[in-house]
């Protein structure tokens, strides 16, 4: 029999090292496969032994697919932004952890967790919302109007802000300009404030343009009801919508016209 690199003459399972040692052969026997060595474990960053056939920081066991553990950091543990991004080696660091979660978690870019799993940090998540998600009201028909009160009156019929907040926890982006939306009928039945509204770039009559909003912040379209003297009396249902990168927001407008 073959004699092994550790002396001995009967191949072990696995070296101290964590290596699988292949089974010897005959030096009679021809041709001689290449010799190796197959890593099967090492150890992690706290030196805890790992099982490389599962994979390193495997959360689940392959036979049984139940759970091994929950590695993930407590409240009240000491490691939390333990370690400054300032540090040299900063930029070789994942910006990524286990679970694709951004390492540092959002809102903190001074400090990060050692280990696989960033606490506090969650996936990225773009989400939107425009109040309120209905306008309910009654007014007399006077537009376009007579006269200089007539119009005046017109110019100045009621008005509701809907306001979009970014509900996500990364920025808002490709936010476009209030958008009137039923049948044409009913659409002719109210009027985007442009003036007043902030909501999509600028231009169009709106002075103010926001295309991008953090978590929290938020902009606003200004919708006037203003019922046509042409039309009947009745509910003149229509919608009022935002598109960005969350999708589109929509409230429903419901003005009933007298």
């Amino acid at each position: 029999a073959s004699q092994y690199c550790d002396g001995s003459r009967t191949p072990p399972e696995f070296g101290a090292s964590g290596w699988a040692v292949p089974a010897g052969i005959s030096d009679a026997t021809v041709p001689n496969p290449i010799f190796n060595l197959t890593p099967v474990a090492t150890v992690d960053e706290g030196n805890n032994w790992v099982n490389m056939r599962w994979g390193p920081l495997s959360l689940l066991n392959p036979v049984a697919n139940t759970q091994l553990g929950n590695y993930t950091l407590t409240t009240a543990s000491p490691i939390i932004d333990l370690i400054p991004t300032a540090e040299p080696n900063y930029s070789l660091v994942p910006r990524t952890d286990f679970f694709g979660n951004p390492r540092p978690e959002t809102g903190t870019d001074t400090h990060f967790d050692p280990g696989a799993a960033e606490f506090g940090s969650v996936a990225p998540t773009a989400a939107a919302t425009l109040t309120p998600a209905t306008w309910t009201l009654s007014h007399a028909r006077n537009c376009p109007g007579t006269g200089v009160l007539g119009i005046l009156g017109c110019t100045l019929d009621p008005s509701q802000t809907f306001t979009l907040t970014n509900t996500g926890n990364v920025p808002l982006t490709g936010i476009t300009q209030g958008v009137l939306g039923g049948t044409a009928a009913n659409d002719a039945d109210y009027s985007v404030a442009r003036a007043l509204s902030t909501c999509g770039p600028a231009g169009g009559g709106q002075l103010s343009g926001i295309t991008t909003l953090n978590p929290g912040a938020t902009c606003v379209v200004v919708v006037q009801f203003k019922p046509l003297t042409t039309q009947g009396t009745g509910l003149k249902s229509a919608t009022i919508s935002v598109t960005d990168s969350a999708g589109t927001q929509t409230s429903t407008l419901n003005g009933t016209a007298q």
